[in-house]
């Protein structure tokens, strides 16, 4: 009977520890983006466990109390929601929102930005009615000069053409295909085909990262550079 009892309080001992230490307070601190590297800021994050809300200053930053194994609520107008679950060890966070599809989404995000940053997350989606995109003379000046972050490595052969690719995140490989894919109108088209593309042909340009690029598969690995032509748009 005795030793019953010593071993029903060892399992009510040990089940007391451990719900004093999923319960133990700590610190987690965090950073909020979108597209990979923009901070936004005034984004809401709510702790599960004590519904406290914070909001992200203005260069996305957080800090907040929570439990272990707690779970985090980010949500800001024009994104989709975002629920993270922490680990117990976890002190720190990068969460990055995917903007929601739509022009008035695209607006909505702007009150997340600095004004400095308001120029980059439009430089992602750009259209005509942006920018006269025939003050550049080629496509492989326009793609570089109005999407940061975007390299192009080229070169002329003599009867082959414009060889060459477009790089978003650097070389991932000395041998491998480091070029983002192109789309034009939808459609994947080589590096030379955009030679025979107009500037005053364009419609718009897209630049898709992560996710937003996956769904086209693993030719899409190191992003892609959407270009949709007036022709196509008609």
């Amino acid at each position: 009977m005795k030793n019953g009892l010593e071993k029903i309080s060892l399992i009510v001992f040990a089940l007391l520890f451990i719900i004093r230490l999923n319960a133990q307070e700590r610190v987690i601190n965090g950073i909020i983006t979108t597209m990979d590297s923009i901070p936004l800021m005034s984004v809401k994050i709510e702790v599960a466990s004590t519904n406290q809300i914070v909001l992200s200053d203005s260069i996305g930053n957080f800090s907040v109390s929570c439990n272990n194994n707690d779970k985090l609520k980010v949500s800001a107008k024009g994104f989709y929601c975002q629920r993270i679950k922490l680990k117990g060890n976890t002190s720190f966070t990068a969460i990055n929102l995917e903007l929601r599809s739509g022009e008035n989404n695209f607006e909505n995000a702007f009150v997340y930005l600095n004004a400095s940053n308001i120029d980059a997350l439009k430089a992602y989606s750009i259209s005509d009615n942006d920018l006269d995109f025939s003050s550049y003379c080629t496509i492989y000046e326009l793609i570089p000069g109005r999407i940061p972050g975007v390299d192009i490595v080229y070169e002329e052969i003599p009867g082959e053409g414009v060889v060459g690719q477009f790089r978003m995140r650097g070389t991932r490989s000395i041998e491998g295909n480091n070029g983002a894919l192109i789309l034009v109108d939808g459609a994947p088209v080589d590096f030379q085909s955009l030679s025979f593309i107009p500037t005053d042909d364009v419609k718009s340009l897209t630049l898709l990262k992560g996710s937003k690029a996956a769904i086209y598969g693993s030719n899409a690995a190191n992003g892609v550079i959407a270009i949709e032509t007036k022709r196509g748009a008609n």
